[in-house]
């Protein structure tokens, strides 16, 4: 509410509670104000999560961020701050009054009912007298001495629950989830890594495919259904870094863990839905560049001979989610560029700069860590390279252009149409799984055969029960979710319900969208 382009603990709260929120708050509506732990009384918001619990489905969070972190806060959480994801963080005078996030997650409702935790951030859960099983040199972060992952086991054992935690690929594949109802997994120190950088051996971590069809098979135990998050966290954190190959890798790796929920699942009964928190600032530029041009080189011919001198224009990564700072040194962005431009100056090339007659990255940030004076050329890319940036930043920011969402299942092409608010996309997921406010919808004597809703696909989908439209994460006011129906009460009472988060821009998606950027 108090800023022109969200970030990610409130658009999450808009996201998933249907509520708007002030910046960097998590949960709360927008009486709560940043860091102002008394600010919160009284302004706890329910989220998906909470709506489900109370119509008894089983319900999991799948992420490759740490599961404390701002956007999978905003499922079970309630705080001022984004960053209190343990009680190090929480300043002492407001300690008491208001908990951190690790231990809303397994202490409170609906965090600690929830089944199935996997993602990363297991440094928000133990004591700093603890080390990182999988980096010695690291410990935990909690100021309290409470040790939260054997609590969480701990309590399981004494209810005679069926209960496991694992913490790398090979305690999480011997989970059989016949025998198993909770699952809380904890697989790195901080963020997990990039896909591309993942340690696919035992010690490693699971895919972001692998642990949502895990959390799949868990859930759909349940008669009554269940609701499943899934967010492909890091690819918001590639584009922080203006690191295009991770940031398109990452959104590969989650069209992976779509195609999977789609091949497990029945979308006759089970509401797939796919958006973003917010965009970034990534464009493609470029003018008559020739078709086939790599996305991530320059915008100059493709034919142009490589020269060494500008291959392999990289940076160093560091691993598990340290400050975007420490990824990048101005030492390694500084090249000798005279003999290219001497020869670029040469051609009549209409795919380089007009004014000082260097070619650009065809994928560009406007801010963020790319940018440089003179201007570097990247010539040939590789995964740690980053693109061009037009305003020097330690990191890149958000976008505030509309981002697309995607659905297909139950009332997919009846709720989700056309430019609807943020805050819209609970209320109506909530609708077509009879949640929330519109539990008793599905009673057939609450419901018409009657009743319809007739409303446009903004973009054609190659599913016949699909929607792509786009959702304004700008729009300062919310929504009222619809209240009609056109379909029938057995597929708006749909058993499950999957939403899957995709951190993505509309630049790099494969439909335009009617009104979107």
């Amino acid at each position: 509410m108090d800023a022109q382009v969200g970030e990610s603990s409130a658009c999450a709260t808009a996201l998933l509670c249907g509520v708007k929120a002030n910046y960097e708050t998590v949960g709360l509506d927008s009486s709560a104000r940043f860091e102002n732990c008394y600010s919160s009384f009284g302004a706890h918001v329910p989220s998906l999560i909470n709506w489900a619990q109370e119509q008894g489905k089983s319900t999991g969070l799948v992420t490759t961020t740490r599961v404390t972190h701002a956007t999978p806060a905003a499922l079970y959480a309630h705080t001022v701050s984004r960053y209190w994801e343990d009680d190090g963080k929480v300043p002492l005078a407001a300690r008491t009054s208001c908990k951190d996030i690790a231990r809303q997650l397994l202490e409170d409702e609906p965090g600690r009912n929830i089944d199935v935790i996997l993602g990363g951030g297991r440094r928000h859960f133990v004591p700093k007298v603890i080390q990182d099983p999988e980096e010695p040199d690291k410990e935990g972060r909690r100021l309290d001495g409470r040790n939260l992952i054997e609590e969480w086991s701990r309590n399981h054992r004494l209810r005679n629950v069926p209960a496991k935690y694992v913490a790398n690929k090979e305690q999480f594949e011997n989970v059989d989830p016949r025998k198993v109802n909770h699952l809380l997994g904890l697989f790195s120190y901080s963020h997990m890594d990039f896909d591309v950088d993942r340690n696919t051996n035992g010690s490693g971590d699971p895919s972001l495919a692998e642990m949502t069809i895990k959390a799949l098979r868990i859930l759909a135990k349940n008669p009554e259904g269940y609701f499943l998050f899934v967010e492909g966290g890091r690819i918001d954190h590639a584009h922080h870094y203006n690191n295009a190959y991770r940031a398109l890798d990452e959104t590969l790796t989650l069209e992976e863990a779509v195609r999977a929920v789609m091949k497990e699942v029945d979308l006759s009964e089970t509401l797939l839905v796919v958006t973003a928190d917010h965009s970034h600032v990534l464009t493609l530029g470029g003018l008559a560049t020739h078709r086939g041009n790599p996305i991530f080189e320059t915008t100059y011919d493709p034919g142009t001979p490589s020269n060494p001198a500008f291959r392999n224009l990289s940076l160093p990564f560091r691993r598990n989610g340290e400050r975007e700072k420490n990824y990048f040194q101005s030492s390694n962005l500084v090249h000798s560029i005279n003999s290219y431009i001497s020869r670029m100056k040469t051609r009549s090339d209409s795919k380089v700069s007009d004014v000082d007659g260097k070619p650009y990255t065809t994928l560009l940030y406007s801010n963020g860590p790319g940018y440089t004076q003179p201007r570097n050329i990247l010539r040939e890319a590789g995964k740690d390279s980053i693109q061009t940036a037009g305003v020097p930043r330690a990191w890149a920011t958000h976008g505030g252009e509309d981002v697309p969402v995607f659905a297909i299942g139950p009332l997919a092409n009846v709720l989700f149409s056309g430019s609807i608010d943020q805050s819209y996309i609970p209320h109506a997921i909530s609708y077509a799984s009879c949640l929330g406010h519109h539990a008793s919808r599905c009673s057939r004597d609450s419901t018409s055969s009657n009743d319809t809703m007739s409303v446009p696909i903004s973009c054609p989908s190659a599913e016949p029960n699909s929607a792509a439209i786009s959702s304004d994460v700008m729009n300062d006011q919310a929504r009222n979710p619809p209240t009609k129906s056109g379909a029938s009460l057995e597929l708006a009472s749909s058993r499950s319900l999957t939403s899957v988060l995709l951190p993505l821009i509309l630049a790099i998606l494969p439909c335009s969208l009617e009104g979107t950027s």
